[in-house]
């Protein structure tokens, strides 16, 4: 399957607590390339707890958009939370009935995010019934049950509020995927759009888990047939729920819908020589913010945004054979989109999983790359980070302010990772 210069993505294996990441890459020319040093909820309002100091790098900067960065920090600098800035800590509780998975980044002011589960079965991977629902710290809370034939299990899920919207898929391998789009609210769920209704196969599809709910409108990332029968592209489409008809097509080349929790959706789009980010407010035409989010020889593994804030990691093209896999680091990049300023992290891992902006904070996890399982938060005025955990194999950590949640190191191979839920109360 041919696709575009500029993009790429990495399929996700059917385990039930991950979330694919679609990642971009960029071809534009770097004449002295830099040495290597890395849900999606925003809050209901856009409230902050981080102080009005505007930040003050403390090394310099390294990455590949350093030249136009007015900030520069480093995890190499990050230290354990200090007294008194995370309190009311606990873990959740997964029981011991069932499996499944939470999606982290769609983690609600409250404590809850949206979430996935079914009774064990050790004789096959797929069965039925599965619910969707809500985890927090006292528990899962059900709000819908589906059963279909053949079993599928969900690859994707977004939420606003108790509203859930989801990916499912009948596979369980790498490389492909066929997908239903389901939309639950009520008490009553209903399917939106399915991969069948673009003509595509089984065999067409890199896995995809990619789906935000905006308002209204569901945005998901599909592999989309442009011309004469042909898969050579990606697109972005969407659904209104309460519309009828099919789906529409928001962009093609286009990749990372994530909804800001304020009633925009980020997404990166083809911009010639380069990938740019663009936002769209659902029924209006995308705008541009900024047209060069990274540069050739590079990737970009994950975004995030808030009302204030859009942030993404860039890495280095890992199929390029050029860069050895002990040189493999990312940047998180930050863009105020009052100011405009543009604030450079550097980081010790070869990717993230995923990174929510909330409120003046920010928060991510390692993803376990070069080894390293540690997990972030961070205050985006003051620059201050704060090492929350180490917990290689599943390091994901999420914010939506004054919430903070993030992976503990599981007691053995066998045990569930802990799931660690804290307010934000310092600054």
């Amino acid at each position: 399957m041919a696709v575009p210069a500029w993009s790429r993505w990495v399929p996700l294996l059917a385990a039930a607590t991950v979330l694919a990441t679609l990642t971009a890459g960029c071809t534009v020319t770097v004449t002295d390339p830099p040495a290597s040093t890395p849900a999606l909820s925003a809050s209901p309002t856009a409230r902050s707890s981080a102080p009005p100091a505007s930040p003050t790098a403390t090394r310099h900067c390294s990455g590949p958009l350093a030249g136009e960065a007015s900030a520069c920090y480093n995890v190499a600098d990050a230290n354990g939370a200090p007294a008194g800035l995370i309190t009311d800590i606990s873990s959740t509780d997964w029981g011991t009935q069932w499996e499944g998975g939470v999606f982290e980044q769609t983690l609600a002011a409250d404590g809850s995010m949206a979430a996935t589960r079914r009774p064990p079965d050790t004789d096959v991977i797929l069965h039925n019934p599965t619910e969707v629902g809500l985890w927090d710290r006292f528990g899962f809370h059900l709000l819908a049950t589906v059963r279909n034939t053949p079993p599928r299990q969900v690859i994707a899920m977004d939420r606003e509020g108790k509203r859930l919207a989801w990916m499912e898929t009948t596979s369980t391998q790498v490389g492909f995927d066929d997908w239903w789009v389901r939309y639950a609210a009520g008490g009553k769920t209903v399917t939106l759009a399915s991969s069948s209704e673009l003509g595509l196969s089984r065999d067409d599809f890199g896995v995809d888990a990619q789906i935000s709910l905006v308002g209204d409108t569901v945005y998901w990332t599909s592999v989309y047939r442009e011309k004469a029968g042909k898969t050579d592209s990606a697109a972005i489409l969407s659904k209104n729920v309460n519309g009828p008809g099919t789906y529409r097509v928001l962009a093609t080349d286009a990749f990372m819908p994530v909804s800001n929790g304020h009633g925009t959706l980020f997404f990166l789009a083809d911009n010639g020589p380069t990938a740019a980010i663009k936002s769209v407010v659902p029924g209006k035409a995308p705008a541009m913010v900024t047209p060069q989010a990274c540069v050739h020889g590079y990737i970009i593994a994950a975004m995030g945004a808030d009302a204030t804030h859009v942030a993404w990691a860039v890495m280095p093209d890992p199929a390029d054979a050029s860069t050895p896999p002990a040189a493999y680091r990312s940047w998180i990049y930050v863009l105020d989109l009052t100011t405009s300023a543009l604030t450079e992290v550097a980081t010790t891992s070869d990717g993230t999983d995923g990174i929510p902006v909330s409120g003046g904070w920010m928060a991510w996890g390692n993803g376990s790359g070069n080894g390293s399982g540690r997990e972030f938060l961070m205050n985006l005025a003051s620059g201050a980070i704060t090492l929350l955990d180490d917990s290689p194999g599943l390091s994901e950590a999420a914010v939506n302010y004054p919430t903070v949640v993030w992976r503990e190191e599981a007691a053995d191979a066998g045990a569930p990772v802990p799931l660690k839920t804290g307010v934000i109360v310092g600054g």
